[in-house]
This record gives structure tokens, C-alpha cells and sequence, in this order.
């Protein structure tokens, strides 16, 4: 059910990138420079980008903050909202989780519907921190939907029947409940992310995010985002 989506963003991001680089390097203004000054094509820009700014990992990154993205973040389990969050130089607009438990008032039972609501891992082997492996099997999977369906009809009854209030009985639901999210940060917070939850052995739900929101980056900046992919995606690097 995970959905990211781009839904602001800077006009022309690699030339605003090349002249904020550009600025740095410069005897005048960028707006009075003749270099590339006819230039139209985003790729001219990411181009120079990389030879100049990005190329050997030269570790002056500042002028991609002048670049930035808004993403819409949707169904996203509880938990890696949380994770996302402790990049506080991205700016985070998250849906209340007040407002998250209305749809839990709604609730008809289904599997369907309660997948909408709470996330679970589907059936795997995966391993903990230690390289353990272990196996979560559908009985496993279907003994933990069936006790949210549980919590869920207390927390329905404790709002309906006996009047308590929704910020006080929300305690009572799942843990890992979907909320949406609009996230925005310049180029080089989202690369910053991108080194960190794009890493071997981030959490699989946060590498599935951050791919998704990765793609959109791409789409955004394709030339700086084939640099990256060759020098830093999945490395763990952090940026200068």
C-alpha cells in the first residue's frame, strides 16, 4: 500500500545547483557570468555539477541545498515514520494520530480493510541485528491480525459505548497504525537519508521507502542521481 509521491519542487534543480556552485567559484554574479548563460538543457547543469562539484568527492555539497523536493509519503507503518523523523533536516507534516483512529471507528472486520489500517510483514525469513535468521510464518502473521482485530473492537467499544476519549483510547490500538506524510528537504538532506535507509542493513520497510522516494529523485535529477548510484547508493556514506 506504500505510495510516495513528488509534489513540489524546485523549477530547474541542477541549473539552480550550478549556480549555486557556480556563485563559489566566480569573479561576478551568476546572472552576469557568460558561462553557459544560453544554456536551456538540465543536463549541461548536472553535468557540471558532477565535474566540478560532486567528481572525486571533493565534500562541498552546500550548493544542493538551494534544490529541494516535497514528497507525499502514504500508508506509511508507524514505526518507519518514526525512523524517518530523526532527519530533522527534513521538514515533517505527519497525519495525527488521533485522526489516523477514525478509521479504526469504521472498522468492518476484514482483512482487507484492517490491512489499510495496520501493517504487517508478510511471511519470511528474515534476521535481527545479529544475523540470526528466524521465519514468520502466515500462522504467525494471521495470529497477529487476529489479535489487532481484538484491540480494535475494545478500542471501538471504549469510543462508542462507553464515551472515552479518542486521544485517550488510541493507546489501546496496534502499534505499527498507517499514517500519511508530506516530507520536503533540499537535494543534499535527501541524499543524507538516501546514504543512511539505502544501506544493507536498514530495516527492509525503510529501504523499500526511501527506494521509492530514491526513484523520485532520480526523476528530479537524473544526472547527479547516476553519480550517486555509482559512488555512494548503498554504501553508507554520509555526505560531506
Amino acid at each position: 500500500l506504500l505510495k510516495v509521491s513528488a509534489i513540489d519542487e524546485t523549477f530547474s534543480p541542477q541549473k539552480t545547483t550550478w549556480k549555486g556552485m557556480h556563485c563559489c567559484y566566480s569573479d561576478v554574479p551568476p546572472t552576469e557570468s557568460t558561462v553557459l548563460a544560453d544554456e536551456t538543457d538540465e543536463a549541461i547543469f548536472g553535468g557540471s555539477v558532477i565535474e566540478h562539484l560532486l567528481k572525486g568527492n571533493r565534500g562541498h555539497w552546500s550548493p544542493l541545498e538551494h534544490t529541494y523536493i516535497v514528497m507525499e509519503f502514504a500508508y506509511v507503518p508507524h514505526d518507519v515514520m518514526q525512523q524517518l523523523r530523526t532527519h530533522r533536516h527534513l521538514s515533517f507534516s505527519v497525519q495525527s494520530f488521533r485522526y489516523c483512529s477514525k478509521g479504526f471507528l469504521k472498522f468492518d472486520g476484514s482483512n482487507d480493510a484492517l490491512e489499510r489500517l495496520v501493517y504487517f510483514r508478510q511471511p519470511g525469513l528474515y534476521s535481527n541485528r545479529l544475523g540470526l535468521h528466524y521465519y514468520y510464518s502466515l500462522a504467525d502473521r494471521v495470529e497477529d491480525m487476529d489479535l489487532a482485530k481484538r484491540l480494535i473492537a475494545k478500542y471501538q467499544r471504549s469510543v462508542s459505548e462507553y464515551g472515552m476519549a479518542p486521544e485517550h483510547a488510541r493507546g489501546l490500538l496496534p502499534f505499527n497504525v498507517r499514517q500519511n506524510m508530506i516530507v520536503s528537504g533540499n537535494l543534499r538532506a535527501w541524499l543524507h537519508v538516501a546514504d543512511l535507509r539505502l544501506k544493507a542493513d536498514a530495516q527492509p520497510e525503510i529501504q523499500q521507502l526511501m527506494n521509492m522516494a530514491y526513484f523520485r529523485i532520480e526523476e528530479f535529477v537524473p544526472e547527479i542521481a547516476h553519480w550517486y548510484d555509482d559512488n555512494r547508493k548503498g554504501k553508507a556514506r554520509l555526505s560531506p
